[in-house]
């Protein structure tokens, strides 16, 4: 009987050692970093604050909207963005392999572009300064 215990206990120990073998190696190789490519991101178009009226409830913030497009990296949206930024800096954005935010003309949706009307806080509208 003890003998039995004692292999099913030594039998126990190596499986979990083999297991910690098993996730040492899974952390350290390349599965690692292909599981963080394989990951997401938050990415913030803009924020929102609450709007301010004057005493005749006319607003005073958030007039104005501008719109603003969620870019996935890919050789159709850099055809498609070429007008609308700078090349220069629309090539340093695309290399980085992360989606960004652009500020755009007009609206564009599409696949890898996605296109969103945010508020602006303060626009060149002021009525105080």
């Amino acid at each position: 009987m003890v003998k039995r215990m004692l292999s099913l206990y030594m039998l126990i120990i190596a499986c979990f050692m083999a297991l910690m073998v098993r996730i040492f190696y899974i952390n350290f190789s390349s599965y690692s970093s292909v599981g963080q490519s394989q990951g997401y991101r938050t990415v913030t178009v803009g924020n929102s604050r609450g709007k301010i009226y004057d005493r005749n409830l006319q607003k005073l913030v958030d007039c104005e909207n501008e719109l603003r497009s969620v870019v996935t990296p890919s050789v159709a949206a850099a055809e498609l963005l070429k007008g609308s930024m700078d090349e220069e800096a629309l090539k340093e954005k695309l290399t980085k392999g992360y989606p960004f935010v652009t500020t755009v003309q007009k609206e564009i949706n599409n696949e890898f572009i996605r296109t969103f009307s945010v508020p602006l806080r303060y626009s060149g509208q002021q009525l105080a300064t």
